[in-house]
């Protein structure tokens, strides 16, 4: 219960930050065209702080493995589960990608912050750190039907 109770309060927020966008540029004070500038910002310097941040603590053989297990372990088993479903389920390329590759970015991190504390962010800043390679490496290369990955790109 309480679980559903923080995500309740994360998604409220989420509706006040989109009203205030909403309210900015009904005021003129931005045009909606903007917007790609604040994600930019967003995604190319708010979210690696954050990653950084979350990765400033203590080194132990624990946090290790549950860096290990965050984001390579189950990654693996996504990638092995939909491999395994793919035929069964007849899931077509998109079904496959939104299988493996979640939106954990945006409730994860204030989820995790707000019932585990701020110790344990590291591991889902570890979660998306490797989901975000695998998005632009493997993702793209199997929507686009590439047959190889091409690392230099």
């Amino acid at each position: 219960m309480q679980i559903s109770i923080l995500l309740m309060q994360e998604i409220i927020k989420l509706f006040v930050i989109m009203f205030m966008g909403y309210a900015v540029v009904k005021a003129g004070l931005m045009k909606a065209s903007e917007s790609k500038s604040v994600s930019v910002i967003l995604v190319y310097l708010v979210n690696p702080c954050v990653i950084v941040n979350a990765f400033q603590v203590e080194y132990t053989p624990e946090v290790q493995k549950g860096l290990i297990m965050a984001a390579v372990v189950i990654h693996l088993l996504y990638l092995l589960l939909t491999a395994i479903l793919k035929h069964p389920l007849h899931l077509n390329v998109i079904e496959r990608a939104t299988a493996i590759y979640s939106n954990a970015g945006i409730l994860v991190i204030p989820l995790v912050q707000v019932l585990l504390g701020q110790e344990y962010v590291i591991y889902s800043s570890a979660f998306i750190t490797v989901q975000l390679v695998l998005l632009w490496t493997h993702c793209k290369s199997m929507l686009c039907e590439e047959s190889k990955l091409e690392w230099k790109k």
